[in-house]
């Protein structure tokens, strides 16, 4: 309970363990029986099942101290052609975000997607009926939401001359890519694994390619569907079709995009496993290898939820080399793992009115300890930036760029959620702008 809830007093080791790597003796470099204690302490809580921290592979180690000493980490370099020039783009993540001069929003959320989700607390992005901020008149939130939606993310830097088309720089519009990437992977299945803010994007998706159709299997086979009540059903397991329009000069077949709510993206794991992470607000969604085989694209974030460096590693590690064993796909196209790393947070967990002209990554780098970790989210990409590479990866950095945009909080109390339509939205336009860069009919 120590370890996996982070209480205590400040000298307990177990404590220094779950604290910063800051520490007099970083977790990585514990010895081998430090980890058997740390697991013998595990193993007693009562009777219920618990995940013992795996071995740490020698990539995994690497990675860890790569992080823990950024001087020794490798620099990130364009490589030749435009698939690598493309990927080198987006996992630098440099950019800044412009004004948009033209153009309506996106999308708007449709009533029909999933009922479930647009009513419940687990914010699904749906901000202009759902949610009110407290000391926050009508017109000023109206004029923060507009400003949060007609701002547009242009990436800079080597290799971003891969993704970027529009005068003046900027990924191409929406419509472009909508057509491109149906296009492209027409007949493909897109597997999205991850926490709650990855089934924002995964909403975003839907509705910028004109989902069709949805449904929402069961979480876990044989099982009732997780619920928080009977008044607040959430989905957690979920299917769209998408692409495939009947107006279309030649008809594609649709493409599905399907969402699996795991925190901490464990793959091929029992129910078992997973139950020591499950909490009400943490949802464990099992996935297998069967699962990963079908898909042509996957789509992995690990979440905020915050584990020590160890462990994190070891679970990544352990994800991604699967992934990279799994056999060709059943459409025969080169499988493409993507890892989008954790975005940053509102300090404070405060909306603000404008964007930040600034970056305020500074300020969450000194919240290095306390109940939610925010400081880690930076450390902690770099370890899946190093795992994501070994495996063959490509990486996506979203935290740059939403470190600039305080405005975008969903609701004062919320350091994570956005907005739909929102910044969000141009995660989904840089995803796109890179899988369609990426697609089997590029050549380099």
């Amino acid at each position: 309970r120590l370890f996996f809830k982070n209480k205590g007093p400040a000298s307990s080791p177990l404590r220094r363990v779950a604290g910063a790597r800051g520490g007099p003796q970083p977790f990585a470099r514990w010895s081998g029986a430090a980890l058997g204690l740390l697991a013998l302490a595990a193993q007693t809580n009562g009777s219920r099942p618990v995940w013992v921290v795996p071995p740490s592979s020698a990539v995994a180690q690497v990675c860890i101290g790569s992080a823990e000493n950024t001087s020794s980490a490798p620099a990130l370099s364009s490589r030749s052609g435009v698939r690598g020039r493309a990927a080198a783009c987006v996992a630098r993540g440099d950019g800044q975000w412009v004004r948009r001069t033209t153009g309506d929003l996106p999308y708007r959320l449709r009533s029909d997607y999933l009922p479930n989700w647009n009513t419940s607390m687990h914010y699904w992005g749906q901000c202009d009926r759902t949610f009110d901020l407290a000391g926050e008149s009508t017109p000023d939130r109206a004029a923060r939401l507009l400003l949060s939606r007609t701002l547009r993310w242009v990436p800079a830097g080597d290799g971003c001359e891969a993704l970027n088309e529009e005068p003046g720089g900027g990924l191409p519009t929406l419509d472009t890519l909508r057509s491109r990437f149906c296009a492209a992977f027409a007949g493909s299945l897109l597997l999205f694994i991850g926490d709650s803010v990855q089934g924002e994007l995964f909403t975003s998706l839907a509705h910028i390619l004109q989902w069709r159709t949805a449904t929402a299997p069961q979480c876990m086979p044989a099982t009732p569907r997780l619920m928080e009540s009977a008044k607040d059903p959430e989905e957690v397991v979920v299917e769209v079709e998408v692409c495939g329009s009947a107006g279309a000069p030649v008809r594609l077949a649709p493409v599905r995009l399907r969402f699996v709510r795991n925190e901490f993206a464990l793959l091929n794991s029992t129910a078992s496993e997973t139950n020591v992470y499950r909490r009400p607000w943490r949802k464990m969604c099992l996935w297998t290898h069967a699962d990963a085989s079908d898909a042509d694209v996957v789509v992995l974030s690990r979440g905020p939820h915050f584990l020590p460096n160890a462990q994190f590693a070891a679970q990544l590690d352990t994800t991604l080399a699967a992934l990279a064993a799994l056999p060709q796909t059943p459409s025969g196209r080169r499988r493409r793992i993507v890892y989008r790393g954790t975005h940053a947070p509102v300090p404070g967990c405060d909306p603000r009115a404008k964007p930040s002209q600034t970056s305020l990554a500074s300020r969450l780098a000194s919240k290095r300890s306390g109940a939610f970790m925010w400081g880690e989210f930076a450390p902690q990409n770099e370890i899946a930036r190093c795992l994501a590479a070994q495996h063959g990866a490509a990486y996506v950095d979203v935290y740059n760029m939403m470190s600039y945009r305080p405005d975008a909080a969903l609701k004062r109390g919320d350091c994570l959620h956005s907005c739909l339509p929102g910044p969000i939205d141009e995660w989904s336009r840089l995803l796109l702008a890179f899988l369609v860069a990426d697609a089997p009919s590029t050549t380099d």
